[in-house]
């Protein structure tokens, strides 16, 4: 009998759910997960069809240890929004990670993509083109993992051919878990099927919001990819970005096959194929990924890039000093929101008014003691010349919900000098229902 993949204890589909937040684009929910150091360098992990970032959860914490990672869920996938009436584009995909960049305060980033995920990393790097990079957050790495990145070597499955036909409202709707578990079964490697569990996972995050109802709007990504092909591939073929494929070569829609195409269009040409691994690398064999991955990171360290290296060196910025602060606190790291202190910080909320670090920490590890997860969800911000301001929804043990506004001083290295919170809705002015 052929090993299920993979033998380990995965992060459950309920606590990626509770560590995660939310965001808005275009009035709907987001959500999304982050993790690691304020201060690492951003590698935004974007999901395939038609599953969500939790495809990411084998490589999470390794990532998460050199990387600050940041995973959405796209709109329609996972646990994000699933409208019935929205127009549903790679290039809409693109402009919502753009925001989760800009909501997570990165001046730069990496990426690290997947299938669906693929189309819309090559949209990203064509706007890292001259005539269209500035005010956008700074590409410095991308990384492919199996998808379709060229239309003629794309072979979608007889569901996804009929999810684009006239029949695919009524294909979404009919959608099952065992037409899901079947169809993820001809895509893995041979030597690594999916296991139940894991197709659970799959099939919870794809049913969640009604989401089979939403698939025959999706799935118009594959005619996206033949309208945008010659600006996708051309980005590829003249980007001074690094680039680099992982492919397993045993997937029966993008496995060895597109990779030899990738060797063919994409100049050096950077592949490390994966044999006997099908279409999810990143959960059939994420040590092999990792491996990979980080070699490629690696070597972008050794090379001495001076303008990349002076742009990454730029100073953060007061706005992403404060979502540190707010990441520290969610992930209820006392070290980290100790180390953004002053000695002499003051911090005072509707309860209490202390003065001084060690005063400071003790309350903030009181409530960290009080609490089983924090998720915060910024609405929005406001930034002054040394003070920033957020209005934020808090969400405690996943049913408390608080809405609280802080306000952080800094000095001039950038350390907080005061945390004022007070109590009061901040989503009122963001068109938002009241609860």
């Amino acid at each position: 009998m052929a090993a299920t993949t993979p033998s380990r204890a995965r992060i459950p589909l309920s606590d990626w759910l509770a560590a995660g937040r939310y965001m808005r684009h275009r009035g709907h929910r987001i959500f999304l997960r982050t993790a690691g150091r304020a201060d690492a360098p951003v590698l935004l992990l974007i999901h395939g069809f038609p599953t969500a970032s939790w495809d990411w959860e084998a490589l999470w914490s390794p990532l998460a240890r050199r990387w600050r990672v940041i995973a959405p869920d796209m709109i329609g996938f996972g646990f994000s929004d699933k409208p019935r009436a929205y127009d549903y584009s790679l290039v809409d995909q693109a402009d919502l990670c753009e925001a989760v960049l800009r909501d997570c305060g990165a001046a730069s980033y990496h990426v690290l993509a997947h299938d669906y995920g693929d189309s819309v990393a090559q949209e990203l790097l064509a706007r890292q083109s001259p005539a269209e990079a500035a005010g956008r957050p700074a590409l410095r790495s991308m990384c492919f993992l199996n998808g379709g990145l060229f239309p003629e070597t794309h072979r979608p499955l007889p569901i996804q051919r009929l999810l684009i036909s006239p029949l695919g409202p009524l294909v979404g709707r009919l959608t099952s878990r065992a037409k899901i578990a079947a169809s993820m079964r001809r895509i893995f490697g041979p030597a690594t099927p999916p296991d139940d569990d894991l197709l659970q996972g799959f099939w919870s995050l794809i049913a969640h919001d009604h989401g089979p109802r939403v698939m025959h709007k999706l799935i118009r990504y594959m005619q996206e990819r033949r309208v945008h092909r010659a600006r996708w591939v051309g980005a590829m073929q003249s980007t001074a970005v690094p680039l680099k494929l992982i492919d397993g070569a045993a997937d029966p829609i993008s496995g060895a096959h597109m990779a030899a195409r990738y060797s063919e269009l994409v100049p050096s040409a950077d592949v490390s194929l994966l044999e006997g691994i099908g279409h999810y690398p990143q959960v059939e064999a994420p040590g092999q990924v990792l491996d990979a991955f980080e070699a490629f990171a690696a070597n972008l360290r050794a090379d001495a890039r001076p303008a990349a290296s002076a742009l990454d060196s730029v100073p953060m910025t007061n706005r992403e000093r404060f979502l540190a602060y707010l990441r520290a606190y969610e992930s209820m790291d006392i070290a980290r929101v100790a180390a953004l202190l002053t000695d002499d910080v003051s911090l005072r909320d509707w309860k209490i008014a202390v003065r001084g670090k060690a005063a400071a920490v003790a309350e903030t590890k009181a409530n960290f003691d009080a609490s089983r997860s924090i998720a915060i969800e910024p609405l929005r911000l406001y930034e002054g010349e040394a003070s920033v301001a957020g209005e934020l929804r808090i969400l405690v043990d996943g049913h408390i919900e608080l809405f609280v506004v802080d306000v952080l001083d800094f000095d001039a290295m950038g350390r907080i000098t005061a945390i004022r919170a007070f109590l009061g809705r901040g989503d009122l002015p963001l068109n938002r229902p009241p609860a």
